[in-house]
């Protein structure tokens, strides 16, 4: 994810809206970044939002047989 100033907002939730991560960064630990290693083949969608800076992506993950 972007670096986005004092403080970053980063939630991740699945394509039902039930909410499986949520972060609060702050500068010194940033760049932020999303952990991965848990989540099932799915739809998901990671929220953005820190200081002049947000949005939306959509990921889809699926497991190579």
């Amino acid at each position: 994810m972007p670096y986005s100033g004092t403080e970053t907002s980063i939630t991740v939730s699945s394509s039902d809206k039930c909410f499986l991560q949520t972060q609060n960064i702050f500068h010194d630990n940033c760049p932020p970044f999303l952990n991965l290693t848990d989540l099932k083949d799915g739809k998901y969608i990671a929220n953005m939002l820190g200081c002049g800076l947000g949005g939306s992506v959509e990921f889809n993950l699926k497991t190579i047989d």
